[in-house]
Protein backbone atom coordinates (compact mmCIF):
# COMPACT_ATOMS: atom_id res chain seq x y z
CA UNK A 1 0.00 0.00 0.00
CA UNK A 2 1.14 3.29 -0.88
CA UNK A 3 -0.43 6.57 0.23
CA UNK A 4 1.27 9.51 -1.63
CA UNK A 5 2.22 12.71 -0.42
CA UNK A 6 2.72 12.99 3.57
CA UNK A 7 3.16 15.51 5.62
CA UNK A 8 2.53 15.31 9.72
CA UNK A 9 -0.11 17.85 9.63
CA UNK A 10 -2.25 15.74 6.72
CA UNK A 11 -1.59 12.67 8.39
CA UNK A 12 -3.06 13.87 11.55
CA UNK A 13 -5.91 15.43 9.41
CA UNK A 14 -6.33 11.96 7.89
CA UNK A 15 -5.94 9.88 10.91
CA UNK A 16 -9.05 11.91 12.67
CA UNK A 17 -11.47 11.69 9.73
CA UNK A 18 -10.92 7.81 9.80
CA UNK A 19 -11.51 8.37 13.31
CA UNK A 20 -14.43 9.65 13.17
CA UNK A 21 -15.90 7.32 10.59
CA UNK A 22 -15.13 4.70 12.77
CA UNK A 23 -17.93 6.19 15.42
CA UNK A 24 -20.48 5.58 12.45
CA UNK A 25 -19.83 1.76 12.37
CA UNK A 26 -21.69 -0.45 14.62
CA UNK A 27 -20.42 -0.86 17.98
CA UNK A 28 -19.93 -4.33 17.75
CA UNK A 29 -17.12 -3.33 15.36
CA UNK A 30 -15.73 -0.10 16.05
CA UNK A 31 -12.52 -1.65 18.31
CA UNK A 32 -11.97 -4.11 15.41
CA UNK A 33 -11.61 -0.95 12.83
CA UNK A 34 -9.68 0.65 15.73
CA UNK A 35 -7.45 -2.13 15.85
CA UNK A 36 -6.75 -1.87 12.05
CA UNK A 37 -6.16 1.80 12.69
CA UNK A 38 -3.58 1.02 14.90
CA UNK A 39 -1.86 -1.73 13.03
CA UNK A 40 -1.51 0.75 10.12
CA UNK A 41 -0.34 3.97 12.20
CA UNK A 42 2.71 1.82 13.95
CA UNK A 43 3.47 -0.57 10.88
CA UNK A 44 3.94 2.02 7.88
CA UNK A 45 7.21 3.59 6.44
CA UNK A 46 8.25 6.86 5.84
CA UNK A 47 9.32 7.07 2.33
CA UNK A 48 12.06 9.34 1.99
CA UNK A 49 14.25 10.64 -1.02
CA UNK A 50 18.19 10.54 -1.03
CA UNK A 51 18.53 13.60 0.95
CA UNK A 52 15.97 11.83 3.69
CA UNK A 53 13.25 14.15 3.31
CA UNK A 54 10.06 12.16 3.96
CA UNK A 55 7.20 12.18 0.88
CA UNK A 56 5.23 9.82 1.45
CA UNK A 57 4.07 6.49 3.38
CA UNK A 58 3.84 3.04 2.49
CA UNK A 59 2.68 -0.48 4.66
CA UNK A 60 5.26 -3.06 3.60
CA UNK A 61 4.47 -5.93 5.27
CA UNK A 62 7.70 -8.29 5.22
CA UNK A 63 9.16 -4.99 6.63
CA UNK A 64 7.08 -4.25 9.46
CA UNK A 65 8.71 -7.72 10.83
CA UNK A 66 11.98 -6.70 11.14
CA UNK A 67 12.86 -5.36 14.87
CA UNK A 68 14.57 -1.99 16.16
CA UNK A 69 18.09 -1.42 17.45
CA UNK A 70 19.61 1.54 17.77
CA UNK A 71 22.83 -0.35 16.53
CA UNK A 72 21.14 -1.68 13.50
CA UNK A 73 23.19 -4.01 10.97
CA UNK A 74 20.43 -2.69 7.70
CA UNK A 75 19.16 1.10 6.71
CA UNK A 76 15.91 1.50 5.04
CA UNK A 77 16.26 3.15 1.57
CA UNK A 78 13.35 3.22 -1.56
CA UNK A 79 14.46 2.78 -5.03
CA UNK A 80 11.89 4.16 -6.86
CA UNK A 81 10.92 5.11 -10.53
CA UNK A 82 9.30 7.35 -12.51
CA UNK A 83 5.15 6.42 -11.83
CA UNK A 84 5.84 3.27 -10.04
CA UNK A 85 5.36 2.35 -6.21
CA UNK A 86 8.59 2.96 -4.34
CA UNK A 87 10.29 -0.75 -3.41
CA UNK A 88 11.59 -0.62 0.26
CA UNK A 89 15.41 -1.98 0.29
CA UNK A 90 17.08 -3.03 3.32
CA UNK A 91 20.86 -2.03 2.76
CA UNK A 92 23.92 -4.06 5.55
CA UNK A 93 25.80 -1.10 7.09
CA UNK A 94 27.56 -3.64 8.87
CA UNK A 95 29.27 -7.50 8.62
CA UNK A 96 26.06 -10.11 8.96
CA UNK A 97 26.97 -13.51 9.95
CA UNK A 98 24.46 -16.19 9.62
CA UNK A 99 21.87 -16.58 12.57
CA UNK A 100 22.42 -12.70 12.89
CA UNK A 101 18.95 -10.79 13.58
CA UNK A 102 18.66 -7.96 10.99
CA UNK A 103 17.83 -4.86 12.58
CA UNK A 104 16.60 -1.41 11.51
CA UNK A 105 16.40 1.34 13.47
CA UNK A 106 12.84 2.65 13.77
CA UNK A 107 13.74 6.56 14.74
CA UNK A 108 16.66 9.04 13.41
CA UNK A 109 20.11 7.75 14.65
CA UNK A 110 20.96 11.51 14.82
CA UNK A 111 18.53 12.19 17.75
CA UNK A 112 19.79 12.25 20.99
CA UNK A 113 19.95 8.89 22.90
CA UNK A 114 16.47 10.33 24.85
CA UNK A 115 14.92 11.95 21.84
CA UNK A 116 15.45 8.32 20.51
CA UNK A 117 13.83 6.92 23.53
CA UNK A 118 10.95 9.37 23.22
CA UNK A 119 10.20 8.50 19.90
CA UNK A 120 9.93 4.27 20.58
Amino acid sequence: VYSGPSNSAEDTAHINLVQEIIQTIPTCKQEEARSTLRKFQYNNFSIFDELHNSYAAGVYPWAATVNHSCCPNVLVRFATAQGEVPILEFVSCKEIQPGDEICHSYVDLTLEEMERKAEL
